[in-house]
């Protein structure tokens, strides 16, 4: 059937939502400062399965982190590790897989030396068949409700990269390419 030419000038975007967009989380750090603690459970736990109160529980910062993105709709998680011992990946990987594996769909991406966090995401990246995916600190809080409205603003300035910035003591702000 032939389209008419009113018609072919109405275009429309999709504007992804949280459950289609592949979440990478960091946590291929080693925890340097805090295996120098003399608290044993900050020197002997890899630093996103140490214990912090968050949200009215007692909990590893990665579960915190993991929660509150699957509260937000975010079901599409890729762990980014590193194969390195001092990091702890393994037990990072064992601990999101058996708290997380049946309730979300988690990968694991482990580096098989050190990239840096720029490597790291772009050897997960070139394994993944996604058109937008939203990069996370395992080892932050922030206001995860953002994120949400950042991709509508995003796909709306049909961006090619948006960043979340935050000021002490000022209100948290997405900025898209668009307004660089």
């Amino acid at each position: 059937m032939k389209r008419s030419n009113t018609a072919a000038r109405y275009k429309s975007r999709e504007i992804l939502l949280p459950a289609s967009i592949d979440v990478l989380l960091l946590a291929g750090g080693k925890g340097t400062r805090l295996r120098a603690s003399l608290d044993p459970e900050l020197s002997c736990n890899p630093k996103l399965l140490v214990s912090i109160d968050s949200d009215g529980r007692h909990e590893p910062m990665l579960d915190t982190v993991i929660r509150r993105l699957s509260c937000h709709g975010f079901t599409k998680i890729s762990l980014l590790t590193c194969g390195d011992e001092a990091a702890c990946g393994e037990a990072i990987e064992c601990h999101a897989a058996v708290e997380f594996g049946p309730l979300l769909s988690l990968r694991v991406f482990r580096e098989d030396y050190p990239l840096g966090t720029a490597g790291t995401v772009y050897a997960a990246l070139n394994q993944l068949d996604s058109p937008c995916v939203i990069v996370v600190p395992g080892d932050t809080l922030f206001p995860f409700a953002k994120l949400t409205p950042g991709l509508v603003r995003h796909a709306s300035y049909d961006a090619a990269i948006t960043s979340g910035l935050s000021r002490r003591n000022q209100e948290r702000q997405l900025r898209t390419k668009a307004d660089w």
